[in-house]
């Protein structure tokens, strides 16, 4: 399952059957890295709590890192004079940051919110640790009368078995098998994923979508592209990994991206050899460093244990290298990118 935070107290399936229901929570703190659905679901209560005729009037979007605290409780309290209730949404405002005083006043306006105002906190940093000690007064308060809900990313068997249902809703045909393939190439974000699905729904007119379908129009993500040079290269396959380079730069891949793709890569195979060495599971060394998803290393596992430490450790090196020249020499990047591959295929 996909590692989540454990500070919610209600999940997007539920929050959705309250709305159907016609019911209206004071306060919701909104967060996590499926950005997509988070934006679908901001949109779902501001839709229900204000009609979109009274969107002028009653619906307010601020942002928090410009907003004052006065300004937001003054919103907050204001009755509304043109519909039943106004709705305040306010997207990254940094809870964690407030003074004392400030915070003491925000946990009051939280934990006794107007009853004609929904106030909604979203917050679009999809890295963002809520278990850290400062927001636990604020997610508490917000418990007490509304909703904390994470939009954290299924699991790649969850996303292949939605995608599957997906196209058979829109009179298409996936196999399961096809539904792995897209979200191995494509990564793990369910709008992003429903977005090709659709692209390759209009393309293939009604006959089942294939894997050569999704290699012709589907874009392989950073981290893919990334994944696949670093096997190449810790494999020794010269002539793939210059060939998945060059692509990459016909893109317009920043090199200083690659670079940090690709390393990102290296040391999670490196954590994973250290840790399998040391008898840890890959589920504990996700656990150890923070991993989101653990199936990132687990379809590094086979290649981990086929190489010498040895080897790893000096392409490790060469990366660490080619980062230092990237930042201080008038080396042009590709070269020394290239120049960086060459010594990790010749280890």
């Amino acid at each position: 399952m996909a590692k989540k935070s454990g500070v919610s107290n209600a999940t997007p399936a539920q929050l959705n059957t309250r709305l159907k229901k016609g019911e209206l929570l004071p306060v919701y703190l909104l967060y996590g890295p499926e950005q997509g659905l988070l934006q679908a679901m901001t949109e779902k209560i501001m839709e229900a709590a204000v009609p979109k005729e009274s969107r002028p009037m009653l619906l307010t979007r601020l942002e928090g890192e410009k907003l004052g605290l006065d300004q937001l409780t003054a919103l907050c309290r204001t009755v509304p004079f043109l519909g039943e209730r106004r709705c305040v949404v306010v997207s990254d405002y940094p809870l964690d940051k407030l003074g004392k005083a400030d915070g003491d006043k925000v946990k009051q306006l939280l934990e006794q919110p107007s009853p004609f105002t929904v106030l909604l906190l979203t917050y679009s940093n999809p890295e963002l640790d809520l278990t850290k000690t400062k927001w636990k007064p604020y997610l508490e308060a917000v418990k007490k009368v509304g909703a904390v809900c994470e939009f954290a990313h299924k699991t790649p068997s969850e996303l292949a078995k939605a995608l599957v249902a997906y196209c058979s809703k829109r009179g298409g045909s996936l196999s399961s098998g096809t539904a792995a393939f897209l979200v191995d190439r494509c990564g793990v974000e369910y709008s992003l994923l429903t977005g090709e699905a659709d692209k390759l729904l209009a393309y293939v007119h009604g006959r089942e979508i294939t894997k050569e379908d999704i290699e012709l129009l589907c874009s392989k993500t950073m981290d893919r592209s990334a994944f696949d040079l670093a096997s190449a290269l810790v494999e020794g396959r010269a002539k793939d990994a210059f060939s998945m380079l060059e692509e990459l730069f016909a893109l317009q891949q920043k090199p200083v991206m690659i670079l940090g793709a690709v390393s990102a890569s290296f040391l999670d195979l490196y954590r994973l050899r250290l840790a399998l060495d040391s008898g840890r599971s890959v589920q504990q060394l996700a656990q150890d460093f923070g991993y989101r998803n653990s199936w990132r290393l687990e379809r590094m596992v086979r290649q981990a244990g086929r190489y010498p430490l040895k080897r790893i450790q000096n392409c490790v090196l060469a990366l660490a290298e080619a980062d230092r020249l990237l930042k201080s020499s008038k080396l042009e990047d590709r070269v020394i990118l290239e120049s960086a591959m060459g010594r990790m295929l010749s280890n």
